[in-house]
């Protein structure tokens, strides 16, 4: 979904661009739209600044070694994977060639228009002026933040991981208890988590996505937060709880402004 995000952003942005896709029908559906040329395989790449790759992170590793192979050391390698670790050693291994391999991560979906108000992570850049330079270049208008592989893919274990594994476990309890009662405001809004979870492409959800150990580490504590207040008794106990958590994500969150934005649409 992000691959044809980009294509649509850069074509519209006046880059010149080829696709391939291992399914030859992606690439030739950008084409289609004018976005570009779909190319037949990688072999005999024609003159280019640099890659970007957006695929299964599975298969991100395998990708970047070989186009690492394949590009000269004038070129450039952007990736977009949404966890770092499990390709983080193709990286290193791209740029000891001499290749600029530049990790990124986009805190944004497929239905932004623009990069207004967005937020890109930078991942631990080889060279942080070149680096940006491209990445301003290409991507005018995003904010970076820059984060460690360890620091980007502990926040992703709750971002992503711990938040999906919600709203598909949401969704399935919905199903089971054949929830068929009129929508409160409350579950209207927990079902925008929901639709998130079950629209992404079944790809997304791998090894990689669901059971990183940061992601697990994330899974456990929800599993002990979420038993300590069904097992809990004292409602003292629990409204001391709910007052500090409260106050803690007022300040970090603005949790009341949220609050009033979900009801301000009745």
């Amino acid at each position: 979904m992000m691959g044809s995000w980009f294509a649509d952003f850069f074509a519209r942005h006046g880059h010149k661009l080829y696709f391939y896709d291992v399914n030859k029908r992606s690439a030739l559906i950008l084409q289609r739209k004018n976005y570009g040329t779909a190319l037949p395989s990688l072999s005999k790449l024609p003159e280019i600044d640099g890659v970007l790759v957006s695929v299964p992170i599975r298969e991100t590793g395998k990708i970047i070694r070989n186009l690492s192979k394949l590009l000269d050391t004038d070129n450039f390698i952007i990736e977009i994977s949404s966890f770092k670790g499990p390709i983080w050693k193709d990286v290193v291994k791209a740029r000891q060639r001499g290749i600029l391999c530049i990790s990124i991560h986009p805190l944004f979906g497929p239905g932004k228009k623009d990069l207004k108000n967005s937020c890109t992570v930078h991942v631990k850049p080889s060279d942080l002026r070149s680096e940006r330079m491209i990445l301003r270049r290409l991507l005018d208008g995003t904010r970076f933040v820059t984060m460690s592989p360890k620091e980007h893919d502990s926040a992703m274990g709750i971002a992503i991981s711990l938040t999906h594994l919600v709203g598909v476990s949401f969704g399935s309890t919905l199903v089971k208890l054949g929830y068929d009662a009129p929508l409160t405001k409350s579950l209207s809004t927990a079902l925008s988590l929901i639709a998130i979870s079950y629209s992404e492409p079944i790809s997304f959800y791998s090894k990689e996505v669901l059971y990183n150990k940061y992601s697990l580490i994330s899974y456990n504590l929800f599993m002990k937060e979420f038993l300590s207040f069904v097992k809990e008794r004292d409602i003292v106990k629990i409204i001391k709880k709910l007052k500090n958590v409260r106050s803690y994500l007022g300040k970090r969150y603005k949790i009341s402004r949220i609050y009033k934005e979900i009801y301000s649409t009745d």
